[in-house]
């Protein structure tokens, strides 16, 4: 065997993903050559082709000097959602590209509402039945300007015992293609710098204390203002951040009564976090590449999940703790935990049309 052979894949670079993407789209006839933008051959010209759902149109607007062609296929509330977020998914470039992760969720999630099927309690945590949509969610890490993680999907139903709610971050390409996790600012170690919880929320065990374990447990190294993250995939500091807004979410409320956002309803029973993750769909999409698909699910998806595998047990101290704080306050039916899907797994839990199943196989 060769040295070559032996190397571990540790990523599939973009020269590799972007022709297999545009391929795929076009081989299962969701992209026609001629919406191709001619100079950028792996992004669309408008929106709209590279989106599956149809609403009303939207009229260009300037946003920053920039004309945006806004996608006649996205409600108007949700494309106010993309515009606030921090990665700013609508400026020209990333809604239009095939390998676009905002683009991805939005063909997934829709425009309108979720039906989740049977397959929801095991994989997801929560009852079958209609959820309410909302993309790019923001929470309240600390009380440092600027510390408002987003989130991709938001999801809630109400429940008897409370609202039921599934939060997604969804990565396509990203990980595959070699994408260092994000590093964290120096401030989310200072205590001082998060919100202190409602008086209703027992103070002791500290969750601040087990929030800092699992952020220094994530840390490999650090620079003169933030901590480099362990891993080489998975996005642990992403992930940590969002911890940290459910908890501000669901602790301390009274803090939350001065910000328009960040905040969950007041009765609540089931919360999950997902990491939704894109993978290489089968061992065709490879094909002439060069790289091996049993290659690439021995090596670099079997690395992500045993990151996340070793993230989530460092994270159980503070999801115990939350749940048990959340029993407290919420009810014994409270629960929260974290998950890690692939996309295949979160369409399964949905109820789609057949026209719907067929456009999404773009994806899986």
């Amino acid at each position: 065997m060769s040295k070559k052979a032996e190397e571990k894949l540790n990523c599939i670079p973009d020269t590799v993903l972007y022709p297999a993407v545009k391929k795929r789209c076009i081989d299962k006839g969701v992209i026609k050559d001629e919406f191709l933008d001619p100079c950028y051959i792996y992004y669309v010209r408008n929106y709209e082709d590279n989106l599956i759902n149809d609403c009303e149109n939207i009229k260009r607007k300037e946003y920053g000097g920039t004309l945006i062609q806004h996608p006649s296929n996205i409600d108007p509330k949700h494309l106010d959602q993309y515009r606030s977020s921090n990665g700013n998914p609508l400026s020209p470039s990333p809604m239009c590209a095939l390998h676009s992760s905002a683009a991805m969720a939005f063909n997934i999630f829709g425009n309108k509402t979720v039906t989740l099927n049977e397959n929801a309690p095991a994989a997801l945590g929560v009852s079958p039945g209609e959820f309410k949509l909302e993309y790019e969610k923001k929470l309240v890490a600390t009380t440092v300007n600027g510390a408002t993680p987003f989130v991709d999907v938001y999801l809630n139903k109400k429940a008897e015992n409370g609202c039921e709610i599934v939060l997604f971050e969804i990565k396509m390409v990203e990980w595959v293609r070699g994408d260092k996790p994000k590093e964290l600012a120096k401030s989310y170690g200072n205590k001082n710098n998060y919100p202190n919880p409602d008086k209703e929320v027992p103070t002791e065990p500290d969750l601040f204390t087990k929030l800092d374990e699992l952020r220094k447990n994530l840390t490999d190294k650090e620079s003169k203002d933030k901590y480099i993250c362990k891993y080489k995939h998975f996005d642990a500091f992403q992930f940590y951040l969002h911890l940290c807004g459910i908890c501000t979410a669901l602790f301390c409320r009274d803090y939350l009564k001065k910000k328009e956002f960040g905040s969950f309803p007041e009765k609540l029973s089931k919360i999950t976090l997902v990491d939704g993750i894109w993978t290489i769909p089968d061992a065709g999409f490879l094909e002439g590449t060069g790289i091996d698909h049993e290659k690439y699910e021995n090596d670099l998806e079997q690395e992500y999940y045993d990151e996340f595998g070793e993230f989530y047990g460092l994270s159980e101290p503070v999801i115990d703790l939350i749940n048990k704080k959340g029993k407290i306050r919420y009810g014994d039916d409270f629960n929260f935990d974290i998950k890690l899907l692939t996309v295949k797994q979160i369409i399964d839990c949905m109820t789609k049309t057949p026209a719907e199943k067929e456009y999404l196989k773009r994806y899986i």
